[in-house]
């Protein structure tokens, strides 16, 4: 999972940088380890998420290069680990960790555009209380966006969703929180170019987010144009009209806008002209008519008339 692989990537990090022997560095390591399992299990708390199938891999890692060294001895280390780990072992319960502080740190190093930084502390709070977890996998899903490397973003709002999943009497800050983990993963799952994904999870969004199905219906038209259904997203875009929340109406004007283009492609330059008068007797101000307007006549091969109604503009 992504927590492990920022674990390794890290232990590498610190192996480079302080030219540190990896022995020292595991050894350091394993005595961190042994101290907060076999103290918390003695405090009858949960252990730390970290699995002894976790460590074996990270001692692995660690000790690769260095392998004569991994002696028996370090096998008793090991197993002595173990049995203090076993036991104890279960999901991390977030305690003597201040998961607002660290998610807030999280955030600002987002908005810094410190995306590396970033998925590392959002990675440290994966095993804190889930509503906290769930918001360290949006950010962390965000960072990965920024550097479009939307696979793992997709990854990141799938296990957030999980998580975040508000019981009955949760407050609106939990529901807000899935909304924006959902609307998320469907701009990930379109940015991967996961058509078939995206089209289910907005109509899904369309129904139970009433208040923005006018804004969902128009993407899933932008989708079903990129591929060449155009019919299905003049369908989509024209359902989105209808149902528009009152605030959502204010963009109305846009609606139009890609409405008109959804006919050009289909060839209905009628609907195209229609809709440019609509907007023009609706909208004065909205310019992107004369787009409409200008390109349906070079597509007819009108060009005459696309320079004498471009000379007309300016």
């Amino acid at each position: 999972g992504i927590r492990r692989e920022q674990e390794l990537a890290c232990d590498e990090m610190v192996l480079l940088k302080s030219k540190m022997r990896p022995e020292t560095y595991a050894s350091g390591y394993l005595a961190v380890l042994e101290f907060a399992c076999c103290n918390a299990r003695v405090a009858g708390a949960p252990c730390m998420a970290e699995s002894f199938k976790d460590a074996q891999e990270r001692m692995r890692s660690i000790m690769r290069d260095r392998i004569p060294r991994f002696t028996w001895k370090w096998a008793v280390v090991l197993v002595a680990l173990g049995a203090c780990l076993l036991p104890t072992i279960s999901v991390g319960s977030g305690k003597g960790v201040d998961s607002a502080t660290d998610l807030q740190h999280a955030k600002d190093l987002l908005a810094a555009g410190n995306h590396g930084a970033a998925i590392n502390a959002c990675a440290k709070l994966t095993s804190a209380e889930p509503y906290f977890a769930a918001q360290a996998y949006l950010c962390m899903g965000e960072c990965y966006a920024a550097r479009r490397k939307y696979a793992q973003s997709v990854e990141a709002f799938e296990k957030g969703i999980e998580l975040a999943t508000p019981g009955a009497d949760a407050n609106g800050s939990a529901w807000d929180l899935l909304r924006r983990l959902k609307f998320s993963l469907v701009q990930a799952y379109n940015s991967t170019s996961n058509y078939d994904n995206a089209i289910k999870l907005y109509e899904k969004l369309a129904v139970e987010y009433p208040g923005e199905a006018g804004h969902t219906y128009m993407c899933l038209g932008s989708i079903y144009d990129t591929q060449g259904r155009h019919a299905d997203a003049i369908a989509a875009i024209k359902k989105g009209m209808e149902v528009a929340a009152p605030e959502e109406r204010a963009n109305l004007s846009h609606m139009m806008y890609w409405l008109g283009r959804s006919y050009m492609e289909t060839g209905d330059y009628e609907n195209v002209t229609a809709i440019a008068n609509d907007l023009a007797s609706k909208y004065p101000d909205f310019k992107d008519r004369h787009v409409l307007v200008w390109e349906s006549l070079c597509r007819q091969s009108k060009v005459a008339d696309a320079r004498v109604y471009l000379d007309k503009l300016y």
